[in-house]
């Protein structure tokens, strides 16, 4: 039913999977780290169906990709590497330090949502097109804190795709899904090759979204998408306040 639900609210909205699935393990009582890895398969599997329709659609901008992903590859290995570090402290701190890790990524990544729905991407271009060069940079710093939370894969790359790059609004979902694919990929073969991954929810969490999914997306023609984005956006920031009280 949790599949089903976020499945549902990520096809209506497009608001990021992580940023609702990370959370939801950790309430049921997930390792943080087996959250994580979870999490990650799981984005893995429904960011590719994303794909494969954006690349028949040709609505991805491969150059784009390219550029953060030069920089968010190494921070993805990096985010991997400290979290795991992290898990290797005393059971009691490391959980506390990653669930609040995990909750301050939450409420940034609520806020730069906001961000995105209120301010005018034009002023967004005009004041921050500059940074484009610095984009590897930027994708190994917020690849980093993918790899250590699982969350902002989708929601944080996306910003900088409105904020930076002069992409047409078909594309900027699918140059986004696309990038993120290769880092959940990625850091869903390193959570399965240390045992971080729980597959009996993740199986439960697929039968779920996927009809969840297809859903959503079909009731995103037919429904006002606005009040349920801010619905989303305020349940992943009460999600990160609740993890780190």
């Amino acid at each position: 039913m949790g599949g089903f639900i976020i499945g549902g609210l990520i096809g209506l909205t497009g608001v990021g999977g992580a940023s609702l699935l990370t959370p939801f393990l950790l309430f049921l009582g997930a390792n943080p780290v087996v959250a994580i890895g979870t999490d990650f398969l799981f984005n893995t599997v429904t960011k590719f169906l994303g794909f494969m329709t954006h690349l028949r659609q040709k609505t991805i901008e491969f150059g784009i990709v390219k550029e953060l992903a030069w920089g968010s590859i190494p921070g993805i290995f990096l985010g991997i590497i400290i979290l795991h570090l992290l898990n290797t402290l005393e059971i009691g701190s490391s959980q506390l330090l990653i669930k609040h890790l995990i909750g301050y990524v939450l409420i940034l990544t609520s806020l730069l949502t906001i961000l995105q729905l209120t301010l005018p991407s034009k002023y967004l271009k005009e004041k921050l097109v500059s940074l484009r060069k610095l984009t590897p940079l930027f994708g190994f710093i917020i690849g980093t804190f993918v790899g250590m939370t699982s969350v902002g894969s989708g929601s944080i790359f996306g910003l900088f795709l409105l904020s930076v790059y002069r992409v047409a609004p078909s594309k900027v979902a699918g140059t986004d899904i696309a990038h993120a694919l290769i880092l959940v990929a990625i850091s869903s073969l390193i959570m399965v090759g240390t045992n971080s991954v729980n597959y009996s929810i993740l199986i439960l969490l697929l039968i779920g979204s996927i009809p969840g999914v297809f859903i959503g997306s079909k009731l995103a023609t037919k429904l006002p998408v606005l009040p349920f984005k801010l619905i989303i956006i305020f349940i992943i920031a009460t999600s990160g306040i609740y993890l780190i009280k």
